[in-house]
């Protein structure tokens, strides 16, 4: 009579378990089954054991065989099984008394299941304590329970309750895994039947230290995505979800969502051996080629960008980024190539050596007992690995490319990330650990994405200024097969100084960390800087703007708070690297005991007090030194003080020290004289302004030596470059951003304060080796203002990261869906009287009576939004002007547009404009001085229109939407211009300039 139940318990020297395993059966409440116990040819008291309970009971047979492990005792045991249901016992586990019982009542209710499993209840050997458990992972959605696995795994073998017929249908334990074989098992099962889960605790898991899982615990992860891997490579998309019907639209979405969502956890199971795109490339593979609903595929190419925008410079995010150059391209197409577990393991495996050694010789000793496979680190073991993106030219040789892609699956090998962008019929193919992407006519849509390598080549070709990144080498076609010897040298020197020589310290020195325009700049700079070469360091005047995703590798020190804590703790290290002189902590220390001395005798003399309490910089020159202070009234009334500073620091200048002596003495002999009379109030504001400032600035530039370079950026920072000069020579770069001769009345409007300010700037700009504009009307406006000579004006546009700003404008737009047919204007910037969005809303007004079906977005808020919602209405425009106010990343939006439209009175530079062009939209403008004339050279790269002449704004708003010819010139012409102020290039020119400026010694060439 066939048994309802055979149950096959495994066994290999589990003497001290096996009794109560097979007492657990025994137990059975459904007496109707058959164990068969197969001895894995124990070493132990376990086959005894095994015997005598076939001895006492004959629904227990034994088989004895030589050890094989669990799959070979597991297919033993399956061979000999003739119940109905299959089940597992291992030998260190229970069943509960009524297991069978309820799975019997389970297959009643489902007449055509094949296939339960359920909870278990965990009991910790050492403590003796039960946990009922839930499942590892999330109980599987019917239709999505193949793609559950490659997550987690929810099933316990011993939970299970499987059809025999359906299980020799399926196959056998595949032997090849060790750890992962039940994984595998239930992955061949599942794609034939669907499981069901019995929510009820049927058995118990002992957990103890002899167990595989607790001796070799990653190995139980490694078997599980060598496993997924394997099944990946013998099933396309279809047959991972076999019960969705994927000609649904909606069910085709709801199964890709939830492969998606798997497979972008880089937890997943199936990552153990490292990224590996395959789940991905099989969505692709089907929704590209079978033609899946649009709905489908935006899912699919939506999701893929989401992925490659987030942060992360590791092996998971650039297999994003490359997944996502190729959905950008037009038309893609996908070919699924069989992955390599090996390849990931060799790979992770160098790349663990460097992060967690424990886990690289884990991974070896497993790849060693169970794949018989030595790995080892291939290349020099101190270089880290890093992507690489390798440009090949369209028309390179086939026996070329064939040395690429050997030379890139060796450099794989090596845990670096190499991704090919090589002529080839498909977007996109992996293989050997080697991303290869479609190159061609459309590389504006794909390299973007690659940007983040730390190393570009070029074969047969430059690399592409869309590669921006911060390694370049261009290799000639005949030397492709050196690639693995190029990239070694380059990424060698990388880390090494150019000519042996040190690296140069460079101080970009800047008002706060985090603002507006001048801030992105400095970050773009300090970040592209040369690091073979350089060592940025940017220094604020001010802590406000603390910016906390601020890049780490380039070093960030507040001027004033350095200054105070030199003055308050003499022997505490400076927040960068200094070289001080042994004698800086003896005068710093003389500093802080007469700054005590002098409050102490404030504090005891009356008159002193008062002066003290009636001077509004005396607490702001206490902190900041006896240097501050006597410049001050209160000083200079205390007789007493300067009889210390010479006895602690010697004369600091001629007696009476007064205001006028100290800005004379930093001006120097070649300095005008002041003018005119100061009053002391302004003297003090002045002073009290940037004093400080000149100190911390000194005191930072002695630290680093005199072979550091100092860029400042904006007014404040100018000036304090040039105070320093008080106590010895610092060559510097003065970098400005906007039109001098309006900005310093409006910032200063009091007369008197202005006219001190603008001397003290004139004299600051005069004293720069160089003074760097982004334009040059800003540039002559200063010459003409402060008498700069025309030999130190430089013109160096803003830096944009051009492929950053592509590559965010292919993001999903949340905030705006475009109607079909609409004529779309885009404006963007801050709201406020000199961006002159009223004008450009009247001349949207003016394109409307010829254009009804356009519509303008407004991005950006301000003080003006009240003013502008207003007339709006007036214009009775209320249905078709968007206002979206502040969007962090714009450039979707920007990117959906037919045109974008600036309106400003004034623009030093007019970033939004190349923005734009990077986007692919045309751009019209007005012609305001300085920078939109300059930008799109006077019109051949967008269209400019007369200040203020609204009608012609909107008349070229009617054009620009009507000629399609003149769209598509004005999109390649901005795409041209648009590199011109890539940050690469930008970067190229500053680190000229301060080669230029400074030499080696620190002195001005």
């Amino acid at each position: 009579m066939v048994p309802f139940a055979s149950i096959i318990v495994p066994t290999y020297n589990q003497e001290a378990y096996l009794g109560q395993a097979l007492d657990s059966i025994l137990a059975q409440t459904d007496r109707d089954w058959e164990a068969i116990v197969v001895n894995d040819g124990s070493t132990d008291g376990t086959a005894a054991i095994a015997d005598a309970y076939a001895a006492r009971d004959p629904r227990f047979r034994v088989v004895h065989k030589a050890n094989g492990g669990v799959a070979s005792a597991l297919n033993e045991g399956l061979s000999r099984a003739r119940g109905r249901w299959v089940h597992w016992l291992s030998s260190d586990d229970m069943f509960e008394p009524t297991k069978l019982k309820i799975n019997r009542q389970w297959i009643e209710r489902h007449p055509t299941a094949k296939f339960f499993f359920s909870y278990f209840t965990l009991l910790r050997q050492t403590t003796g304590e039960r946990e009922k458990r839930e499942l590892w992972g999330p109980v599987p959605d019917p239709e999505h329970q193949i793609l559950t696995l490659f997550y987690r795994n929810p099933i316990s073998g011993i939970t299970i309750c499987i059809d025999r017929e359906a299980w020799l249908e399926t196959g056998c334990f595949d032997e090849r895994f060790y750890y992962a074989q039940d994984y595998h098992q239930w992955l061949r099962l599942l794609e034939r039947h669907q499981g069901v889960f019995i929510p009820e605790w049927t058995v118990i898991s002992r957990n103890h230290a002899e167990q595989g899982s607790e001796t070799f615990p990653d190995a139980c992860y490694f078997d599980t995505a060598k496993a997924a891997i394997t099944f990946l490579n013998q099933h396309a998309f279809p047959r991972l979800v076999p019960r969705s019907d994927l000609q649904d639209p909606k069910r085709a979405v709801a199964a890709v969502s939830a492969a998606l969502n798997y497979a972008a956890d880089e937890s997943s199971f199936l990552y153990a051996l490292g990224p590996t795109p395959a789940l991905i490339l099989r969505i692709l593979e089907w929704a590209y080629g079978e033609h899946a609903h649009p709905s489908v595929l935006d899912i699919v190419r939506e999701r893929i960008i989401a992925e490659a925008l987030k942060p992360g410079d590791d092996a998971f995010r650039w297999m994003w980024q490359t997944l996502a150059a190729a959905v950008s391209q037009r038309n893609p197409s996908f070919v699924y190539d069989p992955s390599d577990h090996l390849q990931l393991a060799q790979s992770l495996y160098v790349t663990l050596l460097k992060t967690s050694p424990s886990r690289a010789e884990a991974l070896a000793t497993y790849l060693r007992r169970f794949d018989r496979v030595e790995v080892g680190p291939t290349s020099d073991p101190s270089a880290a690995p890093m992507a690489i993106a390798i440009n090949a030219a369209i028309d390179l040789p086939l026996e070329a490319l064939e040395s690429l892609r050997s030379g890139a699956v060796a450099l794989a090998a090596q845990g670096h990330r190499p991704a090919l962008i090589v002529p080839q019929a498909e977007s996109y193919r992996w293989a050997g650990g080697v991303a290869r992407i479609r190159s061609g006519s459309h590389d504006i849509d794909t390299l973007p994405w690659l940007a983040g390598a730390g190393l570009g080549v070029g074969v047969g070709r430059s690399v592409s200024a869309w590669l921006s990144t911060r390694n370049r080498y261009d290799l000639a076609a005949s030397a492709a097969a050196q690639l693995e010897e190029v990239v070694a040298d380059t990424l060698h020197h990388v880390s090494a100084s150019t000519g042996g020589q040190p690296v140069r310290p460079v101080v970009i020195l800047q008002r706060v960390l985090r603002g507006g325009g001048a801030e992105r700049v400095v970050r773009e700079i300090a970040s592209h800087l040369d690091r073979t070469r350089y060592r940025p360091i940017v220094a604020t005047l001010f802590e406000e703007g603390f910016d906390p995703h601020y890049p780490a590798d380039i070093e960030v020190v507040n001027i004033r708070r350095l200054l105070f804590e030199q003055v308050n703790a003499p022997a505490a290290p400076i927040a960068v690297e200094a070289q001080a002189t042994s004698a800086a902590p003896r005068a710093l220390g003389r500093k802080a005991r007469l700054r005590a001395w002098l409050v102490s005798q404030i504090k005891r003399n009356p008159a002193a007090k008062r002066a003290a309490l009636s001077a509004r910089n005396l607490i702001h020159g206490l902190r900041y030194g006896l240097r501050s202070l006597v410049v001050t009234s209160v000083i200079r009334s205390l007789a007493i003080a300067r009889k210390i500073s010479r006895r602690f620091l010697g004369p600091l200048s001629p007696s009476p020290i007064t205001g006028m002596a100290v800005l004379n003495q930093a001006a120097g002999s070649a300095t005008n004289k002041l003018p005119f009379e100061l009053r002391h109030s302004a003297l003090h504001q002045s002073l009290d302004n940037h004093w400080p400032a000149g100190e911390g600035l000194r005191l930072l530039m002695s630290q680093l030596g005199p072979d550091a370079g100092l860029i400042t950026v904006m007014e404040e920072a100018t000036v304090a470059a040039w105070l320093a000069q008080r106590a010895g020579k610092i060559p510097y770069i003065a970098s400005l951003h906007t039109v001098e001769s309006v900005y310093l009345p409006q910032m200063y409007p009091d007369p008197v304060r202005c006219e001190l300010e603008s001397w003290i700037f004139t004299n600051a700009c005069r004293g720069a080796h160089a003074v760097v504009f982004p334009t040059h009307g800003c540039a002559e406006d200063l010459r003409s203002y402060a008498g700069v000579s025309e030999n130190a004006l430089q013109i160096i546009g803003n830096p944009i990261d051009c492929a950053r700003v592509r590559k965010d404008s292919f993001a999903v737009c949340q905030t705006l869906r475009r109607d079909p047919g609409e004529v779309l204007f885009v404006t963007v910037g801050r709201l406020d009287a000199k961006k002159g969005q009223r004008a450009v809303l009247e001349a949207f007004a003016h394109h409307r009576r010829e254009n009804p079906d356009a519509r303008l977005v407004v991005v950006g808020d301000g003080p003006e939004r009240p003013a502008l919602l207003q007339l709006r209405a007036q214009l009775n425009l209320d249905e078709h002007v968007d206002f979206l106010g502040d969007v962090a990343n714009p450039f979707p939006i920007v990117r959906q547009a037919d045109a974008l439209v600036l309106g400003s009175q004034f623009e030093a530079f007019a970033l939004v404009l190349v923005e734009a062009m990077i986007c692919g939209v045309p751009v019209l403008s007005f012609d305001c001085p300085f920078g939109p004339g300059e930008v799109l050279k006077a019109g051949h790269c967008g269209l400019l229109v007369p200040l203020d002449d609204i009608d012609g704004l909107g008349a070229a708003m009617s054009r620009i939407a009507k000629d399609e010819t003149l769209r598509r010139e004005l999109i390649e012409r901005g795409y041209e211009r648009a590199l011109d102020f890539d940050v690469s290039v930008v970067t190229r020119r500053w680190e000229e300039l301060i080669e230029h400026v400074f030499d080696r010694r620190g002195a001005a060439t």
